[in-house]
């Protein structure tokens, strides 16, 4: 695979405070499910955070290739300033909505923590607005939301 990766847009982020760990959700848009050969075996990633923790997005990869980018959070210029980049596990699941729709979920886990990286986005139970439009042609949104306490 060549080029640049599928590009998505989070729906949601879920907390799991007990496991320490982010869900990263991402809609797959109908005719998209042909997602790229093998994201659903990948088990690495890269992450970007930016300014105070903030996580702005994940990039799959296999083979030192990207695969599947999902956005979450528009950078700002005071990201871009500090941003880094860490390598991370993670543990993928695709959903399909219905058989011939064409259309289905990502799911993205991984800590909240590791050797080289700290998240502290999100802090609370919060949304943000992105600039790109949903399906709807209105902002876009990610929430954070408590998996468990």
């Amino acid at each position: 695979m060549s080029g640049e990766p599928l590009a998505l847009d989070a729906t949601t982020v879920g907390i799991d405070f007990r496991a320490n760990t982010l869900t990263v959700s991402a809609a797959v848009p109908p005719g998209e499910m042909n997602l790229p050969s093998g994201v659903g075996e990948v088990r690495a990633a890269s992450i970007d955070i930016g300014t105070r923790g903030r996580l702005l997005g994940i990039e799959l990869e296999r083979d030192g290739l990207p695969l599947l980018a999902v956005a979450i959070a528009e950078s700002t210029p005071a990201d871009l300033a500090v941003m880094r980049t860490a390598r991370i596990p993670v543990s993928v699941s695709i959903t399909s909505e219905a058989p011939d729709s064409g259309s289905g979920t990502i799911a993205i886990v991984f800590s909240r923590h590791g050797e080289t990286y700290d998240i502290s986005w999100p802090s609370g139970n919060q949304c943000w607005r992105r600039t790109t439009p949903g399906p709807d042609g209105t902002p876009g949104v990610t929430c954070a939301v408590v998996t468990s306490g």
